[in-house]
């Protein structure tokens, strides 16, 4: 008994169609038509004019803001040519300038250790306390994003004044905390007298506020680790509202 072999049904109809087709001396042009038309639905300008608006706005917003700032850098202005043009084109001579400045140097010192220091007692806590999430119960865990929710939520200028009040020179409450330790000498002490301990203050109060943002649940920080931190770091360097207003915009002078 001959065995025939049974036909596959593995290929698409249209492939068969296309092979009846060829073997009876004619293609069938529908398929054809379809590939055509999909081949020119990728091309042609109307891509291009679609993503023209998007582009117009990042030129403007960012495109002349960039220029501007390119063109300040390379020229000498006066108060007064800054508004009405005519300003000396001076190359690279204001970098220069800056490189060659001491306090420049130091005060970015100062500033990449704050952003590090900030980046660091943000970022290790708040793994600690995401691990922490996966060994207590659900009403404990309900608590602590509870305290991390309000604090995280709160306004700049409210938790700068708690951390002005808590750190006065007369009535701070860590003053009197740490003379009666025997840790300070003085029950009067202003923290930020000192570079080191003003920076250490602020440090504390930007990861105090940073650390329920970085504070979740452990199978979500794994993936989002790195992007947590490079956000951490844009924020950080930018820190300016707290510092000015612990000094200039608190309760307590």
């Amino acid at each position: 008994m001959e065995l025939k072999e049974k036909p596959s049904t593995s290929f698409p109809a249209a492939t068969h169609q296309v092979a009846a087709g060829a073997s009876n001396g004619k293609l069938r042009p529908s398929l054809f038509k379809r590939r055509k038309r999909r081949e020119l639905n990728t091309g042609g300008p109307a891509p291009y004019v679609l993503v023209l608006p998007s582009l117009a706005i990042i030129i403007l917003v960012l495109g002349v803001p960039l220029y501007l700032m390119g063109k300040f850098a390379l020229s000498k202005y006066t108060v007064f040519q800054f508004f009405t043009g005519g300003a000396q084109y001076i190359g690279l001579k204001n970098f220069d300038t800056l490189v060659h400045d001491p306090l420049f140097w130091k005060a970015t010192y100062r500033n990449v250790f704050f952003m590090v220091g900030c980046v660091f007692f943000t970022v290790i806590p708040g793994l600690l306390i995401a691990l922490l999430f996966t060994k207590i119960s659900n009403w404990a865990r309900l608590v602590l994003t509870t305290g991390l929710v309000f604090a995280w939520s709160m306004p700049a200028l409210v938790y700068v004044n708690i951390f002005e009040f808590t750190t006065d020179r007369n009535f701070g409450v860590f003053n009197y905390i740490f003379y009666k330790l025997g840790i300070q000498h003085d029950l009067v002490h202003k923290w930020t007298d000192s570079t080191w301990q003003g920076i250490g203050l602020f440090i504390a109060m930007i990861a105090w506020i940073s650390i329920p943002f970085v504070a979740i649940t452990l199978p979500v920080l794994k993936p989002a680790l790195v992007i947590v931190t490079t956000l951490s770091v844009i924020w950080d360097f930018t820190i300016f509202v707290q510092i000015y207003a612990f000094f200039f915009g608190g309760a307590i002078p």
